[in-house]
């Protein structure tokens, strides 16, 4: 497993993704494609996908100029959060620490600065911070939402693309599954044909699809899984960026 570098480059620390691949075992180009469907969830969620993933190009030995992602923190994040096993506890740990060391040397450099000098540095840092943490919250709240909110905030994104509340929610579905593997639609359905195959058993009768949808619903679903963050969090950013677009 090779040695992960980290570079700095505008106030972030950035990791290749061609070390990235070699590190987890995995061919560069799979990865890049991995990536890819990454950055085409977040945008379709209405996230930053340059806070995780910054497109990049290198320059092979024949002299061809290539595509590669910059991955910073939260993209590292990302990467591992999809791996199991052995390379992926130490690629985590790799990158935990290369972040850190990098970090402690920042640090470590400012110490050798006039103490007005330290001041500003220090301050536009913590801008940056404040800044990052104000782009999290207005793209996805991570708090865990109260259902009746969460309901609120459907109907007004209903209201204002028109569409129709089913489509609503099977798109945040689709998002909710391809990003964090959570399959609230099957999971709602399973729960209706067991009510109903006990039905069934006790009267000879099938409940209608409209009562089934009346007793197991995708808001009662989340809440018993504890992912109704993930949804409520989707749905924000999707919501900030029809008002902002009006």
């Amino acid at each position: 497993m090779n040695q992960l570098q980290v570079v700095q480059r505008d106030g972030k620390f950035l990791v290749d993704s061609r070390d990235v691949a070699e590190m987890i075992g995995k061919q560069h180009k799979d990865l890049l494609r991995d990536i890819r469907n990454y950055n085409s969830i977040l945008l379709s969620a209405n996230l930053r996908s340059v806070d995780f993933f910054i497109e990049s190009t290198y320059q092979d030995d024949s002299g061809r100029t290539l595509p590669c992602f910059l991955l910073t923190r939260k993209g590292c994040d990302m990467v591992a959060n999809k791996m199991t096993g052995e390379k992926g506890v130490l690629f985590t740990a790799a990158y935990v620490t290369k972040f850190e060391e990098m970090e402690q040397q920042q640090a470590i450099n400012l110490t050798g600065l006039s103490p007005q000098l330290q001041i500003l540095i220090q301050q536009e840092q913590q801008i940056k911070q404040i800044k990052s943490q104000v782009d999290t919250l207005t793209h996805g709240l991570t708090a865990t939402p109260d259902h009746t909110k969460v309901v609120q905030r459907v109907n007004e994104y209903a209201r204002w693309t028109r569409m129709g509340h089913n489509e609503v929610y099977n798109r945040i579905y689709d998002v909710m599954k391809a990003r964090f593997g959570i399959d609230v639609k099957t999971r709602a359905e399973n729960e209706r044909d067991r009510i109903d195959q006990e039905y069934f058993e006790r009267t000879g009768k099938h409940y209608s699809l409209s009562t089934l949808k009346k007793k197991v619903n995708g808001i009662d679903v989340m809440v018993r899984m504890g992912v109704l963050d993930k949804f409520n969090e989707i749905l924000v950013g999707m919501l900030a960026a029809v008002k902002k677009t009006g």
